[in-house]
């Protein structure tokens, strides 16, 4: 549940602006409120600026889009009340808005003041000209409204988006579900939850055109989409400062605030990457890169304590078990496992699958494998230390004489 609990906050909103909708409505009553017909661009608004700030300009141009596209409908069919006017503008947004999503979740943060940035906005422009004016085309229009029973059949009594679009929706989903370096993996999942709310609240005007219902749930709607888009800028913009990008576990940040709230009874041990720099000048840095994940690999799964990454090859786990003899235990369990298990280097023929069988020499079909070991010191509190500081620079010095002694051992500072 912890891995995925970034997204249960748009997923609740997202249910309960559907039973709102079933259950309340009443809920009608406050589309006639002149500040509720301006939330979703108080919203929308919000989430461009945080966007700007915390460099998520990708966030600001989906925000700058889709507030377009709530005004554009809420003009076409409750403002000026030209039902062909604006189911076409629904035809046209649930193609524009899965395509683009996923094209500029796809491209790289650029920032803001780059001619990247230029390309985005012309992008994003030119979708809105798009969605404003071939709605003017009466003929367009027409032709939309008299297609009705083929395009708009709904696939139950409550989804009446176009087909077209809900194709277009399945599509764009692997380009956000995949995970891009460098970023954090919810943020194009949370794109497609917000992409969700705009198809949710474009197929409740077609469903409901003339009505103050359909407008309510517009607003609505179109307003848990900006929110989940200020969500995304916080949570990518959280991890960035609290979890190591390469190794997906916490930084220094964390682990520093991790030590000012200590108890009375833990122990902290540092674990360092044996031969690390030769790993690195003979197979190269990304190479050395995937090795450190693979060390992150494991120690997520560690059953001493809490890991971190401290720097470099180095790793620091706080241990809050009150048997220090298990915490040493465990340790010596996660050093085994790292070193018991093959690290293959990967090269251009390698395959993503698993290799079976290897030889004597340490290589299979496809590739060189190594064996990776690490040193690791253990320092526990028994009153002699004034702050977890100093343990962990104890549990550091354990670490050297591991080191000494010949490294892959784990060694337990002499209190």
């Amino acid at each position: 549940m912890k891995t995925w609990s970034p997204l249960i906050f748009p997923f609740l909103l997202f249910i309960s602006l559907v039973l709102i909708f079933i259950v309340c409505p009443e809920i009608t009553s406050w589309s006639v409120s002149e500040s509720f017909q301006y939330l979703p661009y108080i919203f929308f608004g919000t989430g461009l600026v945080l966007g700007g700030v915390f460099t998520q300009s990708r966030i600001s141009f989906l925000c700058l889009f889709f507030a377009s596209i709530t005004f554009l409908a809420d003009y076409s069919f409750f403002i000026k009340c030209d039902a062909a006017r604006g189911r076409t503008v629904v035809l046209l947004s649930v193609i524009y808005v899965p395509s683009l999503v996923a094209l500029l979740h796809r491209l790289n943060e650029r920032g803001f003041w780059t001619a990247h940035a230029g390309f985005r906005v012309l992008m994003v422009l030119s979708a809105v000209l798009v969605i404003l004016l071939l709605p003017m085309i009466p003929e367009l229009s027409n032709a939309v409204l008299n297609a009705r029973s083929a395009m708009f059949r709904p696939l139950s009594d409550y989804i009446r988006i176009p087909l077209i679009g809900i194709l277009a929706f399945l599509v764009s989903m692997p380009f956000l579900i995949i995970r891009k370096q460098h970023e954090s993996p919810f943020l194009g999942k949370l794109i497609g939850i917000a992409m969700l709310f705009v198809f949710g609240a474009l197929n409740h005007p077609v469903a409901e055109e003339h009505s103050a219902h359909g407008e309510a749930m517009l607003l609505m709607f179109m307003s848990g989409s900006a929110l989940t888009l200020i969500w995304a800028v916080l949570e990518s913009s959280w991890r960035s400062a609290r979890i190591d990008e390469l190794t997906d576990l916490p930084g220094r940040r964390v682990l520093k605030h991790h030590m000012a709230n200590l108890g009375p009874s833990y122990a902290i041990a540092v674990l360092d990457i044996d031969h690390f720099k030769k790993i690195n000048d003979k197979y190269g840095h990304d190479t050395g890169d995937q090795v450190l994940r693979f060390i992150a690999m494991h120690l997520n799964r560690n059953q001493a304590g809490k890991a971190y990454r401290y720097g470099g090859e180095e790793f620091v786990i706080i241990c809050e078990n009150e048997d220090f003899d298990q915490t040493v235990e465990a340790l010596e369990r996660l050093r085994l496992a790292i070193s018991s298990r093959k690290f293959f280097i990967r090269s251009k023929t390698r395959p993503k699958k698993k290799p079976g069988k290897f030889n004597s020499l340490g290589k299979d079909a496809h590739g060189e494998s190594i064996i990776v070991t690490v040193s690791i010191g253990v320092a526990k509190n028994n009153g002699k230390f004034s702050s977890p500081q100093e343990t962990l620079e104890v549990a550091d010095k354990a670490l050297y004489k591991a080191k000494n002694e010949g490294r892959d051992r784990t060694k337990i500072a002499n209190n």
